[in-house]
């Protein structure tokens, strides 16, 4: 133990232990300097160049500001626009070494060059880490241990934060509450370590330690966790190398929610930055094909961790290299701009990963309206076959299934610690992204409320807009997503009869449509004029609560006669036209939905190969894709532009 006294009355006792590895040897001057400091005023104006000060915490070389500015280029280019703002406020109290940086060539915005202190470019690259985990931090309670003079806190106040709690040594904290309040930073405080007990009460956001925490000994790790680290909703941690405190480290807060080695530090390339966040979710997709790639990114893109599971390899490997091209909108954006979103083969590391586990493989629908849920099973045995889950797994069916079917899986996994819920998708080709961020409702079926609750913590994070959810059982979840395509398909089927009806007796479809949809209690969506529906939700939906009704003796009856209208009117399209006596047809969309590629049950394919058998001189202009299907479906049947 040694003993510093100041002139004004700064007494302390220092334990040497309370830093680890090089900067042990240096601690005592290091509070010696801190002394000097703040007890005579002709230093602290050159506090940044004191030789006692700078080896803890203004060390940063222009090399290693160059290196940290890169990483800033490449994920969070926009903060360089505030560069003048963050130098303005941290490099111009205590006279910092200041380096010259340059960004590209030339004058802005294709150049820029700028003088800074390098370890002013380190906190933004900081800032940088922060903005990609976690957003927007301007209503954060935020605490750093070892803060230092403040200079980090200074650097995020240029976008705000609620309160900023810089935990440090007495004397270095006292420097950090001199320094910004010069440099006007509101809402900062400062605490020594025997003040903790004033964070009481305080919902702690965030946490940060620049290696602090990890220099720390054991004994006040063990403080620090007990009082903010297990507190904290958020955290960012850079750590040292020592292998033994890493693994300490993993030990005692690696059962934090989400926590992960997020990167390692671009300057000390072997030191890892570990972080975590309570309020997100570690979710699962198992079956990452048209839908379920789109599932996960849209979550990844709300900040969850996720992990996606396929079973073809070269599929995943084009995920992960993110060469992989999809037609549908935003898809490929998404995954180039993703992080953390990882896909695999194995589905074990998918469930452990896993708090949730989304099942979107697909199904099929059969003739007699009957799902084909054999890839579902097959999800199913090969839970089975993994055995008994340590820690109680929750599985969320999203596939089409038959209703009961979901009620028959719990069945089978209960025995291997499984719940299962089913939350069906109510998208849109072509705009899947879009639905999944913005649905108008939201359906959980399951048989615990706790369970439920899971999966619409996820849903209130993901969407940008505030959907309706409705929680019920399995069954009438199972029920609800049939009965919902069910009735569009009867609105659909209505809209074209009463369209049908105006143009052959010469009234305007669109204005009575209009009028009728004008009604609060039928509104206009899904109801107007067209070729009618298709595709691969409506038409099966259809036919299984056809099948379901027919299995309990109930009747379907407006189901059916919604599927029959829908021939009838197809087939008078198609009279209409051959009675126009034209000889030629040119469309720009054969798929069930413009906008796609999809042609599964299209009305308007029908429709053309209905004109083209009947001799008219039928052009189809569309995507290469769907023009290579068109010619391996009905070679020269058709003309294409």
């Amino acid at each position: 133990m040694k003993f510093v006294k100041s002139t004004r009355g700064i007494d302390r006792k220092f334990k040497e232990d309370e830093f680890y590895g090089w900067r042990a040897d240096c601690a005592n001057d290091y509070i010696e300097g801190c002394v000097e400091i703040l007890t005579d005023d002709e230093e602290f104006k050159k506090f940044r160049q004191n030789p006692k000060y700078t080896p803890v915490l203004a060390h940063v070389t222009t090399e290693q500001g160059v290196e940290y500015l890169k990483d800033i280029i490449n994920n969070q280019p926009l903060l360089l626009n505030q560069i003048d703002r963050f130098t303005s406020l941290n490099d111009k109290i205590g006279q910092p070494f200041v380096g010259d940086f340059s960004i590209g060539s030339g004058s802005p915005p294709n150049g820029m060059s700028f003088a800074a202190d390098p370890t002013t470019i380190r906190y933004i690259k900081v800032l940088s880490d922060l903005a990609t985990l976690y957003g927007d931090l301007s209503n954060f309670n935020i605490v750093e241990i070892g803060g230092g003079f403040g200079g980090l806190g200074t650097v995020l106040s240029v976008f705000g934060f609620k309160n900023y709690y810089n935990v440090d040594l007495r004397e270095p904290g006292l420097i950090a509450k001199k320094y910004c309040n010069k440099a006007g930073v509101k809402n900062f405080h400062v605490l020594a370590p025997s003040e903790l007990h004033k964070l009481d009460g305080v919902e702690i956001d965030l946490v940060i330690s620049n290696y602090a925490f990890s220099e720390c000994n054991f004994e006040t790790q063990d403080v620090y966790i007990d009082k903010i680290l297990s507190r904290a909703k958020r955290g960012y941690i850079t750590h040292n190398t020592a292998e033994e405190r890493i693994e300490r480290t993993k030990s005692v807060i690696g059962d934090y929610k989400n926590f992960i080695l997020f990167k390692r530090d671009v300057c000390h390339k072997k030191h890892p930055i570990f972080t975590w966040d309570k309020t997100k979710s570690r979710v699962s997709v198992i079956g990452v094909g048209r839908l379920g790639l789109c599932f996960a990114l849209t979550l990844d893109s709300a900040g969850n961790f996720v992990v996606g599971c396929d079973v073809d390899q070269s599929y995943v490997d084009k995920i992960n290299d993110k060469s992989f091209f999809s037609h549908e909108p935003g898809v490929n954006q998404l995954l180039n701009k993703s992080s953390v979103f990882k896909a695999t083969t194995d589905l074990q590391k998918t469930v452990q990963h896993g708090d949730l586990i989304f099942v979107t493989v697909a199904s099929y629908s059969e003739p007699d309206g009957k799902y084909d849920v054999s890839q579902v099973d097959s999800v199913v045995d090969s839970l089975v076959a993994l055995g008994s889950q340590e820690e109680r797994k929750h599985l969320v069916i999203c596939t089409n299934v038959n209703p009961g079917y979901t009620d028959s899986v719990y069945e089978r996994l209960k025995d291997y610690n499984w719940d299962v819920s089913f939350n069906p998708e109510t998208i849109a080709q072509g705009t899947i992204l879009r639905n999944q961020a913005r649905p108008d409702c939201v359906y959980i079926g399951s048989d615990s409320p706790e369970l439920a609750q899971q999966i619409e913590l996820v849903y209130r994070n993901m969407c940008v807009n505030e959907p309706k959810i409705h929680i019920m059982d399995r069954l009438s979840a199972e029920l609800t997503k049939v009965s919902l395509n069910c009735y569009l398909t009867c609105k659909i089927s209505f809209a074209n009869m009463v369209g049908d009806l105006a143009a052959k007796i010469g009234a305007d479809p669109q204005a009575v449509l209009n009028a009728v949809g004008a009604d609060s209690r039928i509104n206009n969506k899904f109801f107007k004029p067209g070729f009618g529906w298709g595709g691969p939700c409506f038409p099966r939906d259809t036919r299984a609560y056809i099948r379901l009704a027919e299995e309990n003796s109930m009747p379907s009856d407006m189901c059916a006669a919604s599927n029959d209208a829908n021939k009838k009117h197809l087939d008078f399209q198609v009279a209409t036209f051959l009675e126009s006596e034209l000889k030629e047809y040119t469309t720009n969309s054969v798929t069930y939905k413009p906008g796609t590629v999809i042609l599964e049950e299209s009305q308007q394919l029908e429709f053309a190969k209905r004109l083209a058998e009947e001799g008219i001189n039928v052009t189809i202009n569309e995507s290469p894709t769907v023009v290579e299907e068109l010619k391996s479906l009905y070679g020269d049947l058709f003309n294409y532009g």
